[in-house]
C-alpha cells in the first residue's frame, strides 16, 4: 500500500476496499469513502464514510491490507467542524487515565502525547491525562514504559495493568 494511492482517492473521490485488522487482530474487509488523512499519535489513519457501518470511521493504515482503489466515485464531503476525537462514538466511552511518569521517560512524553496533556509538577514528575479503551493494546502500550509510568487513576485500570505485569513475572519464575 502506497499513501500515494490513499491521497489519489481522497483527492479523486475514489472508493477505496481493503482488509482491516482491528487491535484485537479481528480481520474484515471494508469499502470506504475515503475523506480524510490524519497524523494522531505517530500513525497515519484514514477517516472516512464505511459503507458497511453507514457511518464517519477512523482506520489505521498500518492495519490495512490489500487496499485497491475503485474506479467508482462519491461526492461525500467531510463536514468543515468534524474533530477526530468527536465522531469516533467508542472513543467517548473511554475512560480517563491519569498517569504518572518519572523524568527517565520525559524525553518520549512530549512526543507521544498532545502538550495540553502532559504535565510536569512539582514534585519532579510528569502527569499525563488521556482517554482510552481498556483494551490489550491500551496495556501493552503502557508496559512499553516500564517502570516509570504508573496509572494513578482508574483504579480498574491500576487492577488489569498489575495483573498482566503478574503474567510477565511469572514467565521468568
Amino acid at each position: 500500500m502506497k499513501i500515494s494511492d490513499i491521497q489519489y482517492a481522497i483527492l479523486n473521490k475514489h472508493v477505496i476496499s481493503f482488509y482491516y485488522f482491528n487491535s484485537e487482530l479481528r480481520k474484515s474487509e471494508r469499502e470506504i469513502e475515503p475523506l480524510r488523512l490524519v497524523f494522531k499519535s505517530h500513525a497515519w489513519y484514514i477517516v472516512g464514510h464505511c459503507r458497511d457501518r453507514e457511518e464517519i470511521r477512523i482506520f489505521r493504515l498500518s492495519r490495512i491490507k490489500h487496499l485497491k482503489v475503485t474506479e467508482e466515485t462519491f461526492e461525500r464531503e467531510l463536514s468543515s467542524d468534524y474533530l477526530l476525537t468527536s465522531e469516533c462514538k467508542e472513543e467517548c466511552n473511554f475512560p480517563v487515565l491519569k498517569l504518572k511518569f518519572s523524568t527517565e521517560i520525559a524525553h518520549r512524553l512530549y512526543d507521544e502525547f498532545q502538550e495540553d496533556q502532559v504535565c510536569l509538577c512539582d514534585d519532579g514528575n510528569y502527569y499525563v491525562t488521556v482517554q482510552y479503551e481498556l483494551n490489550n493494546w491500551t496495556f501493552n502500550y503502557l508496559l512499553s514504559f516500564g517502570k516509570y509510568v504508573e496509572i494513578i487513576e482508574p483504579e480498574i485500570a491500576r487492577t488489569m495493568l498489575k495483573e498482566r505485569a503478574a503474567d510477565i513475572v511469572k514467565i521468568y519464575m
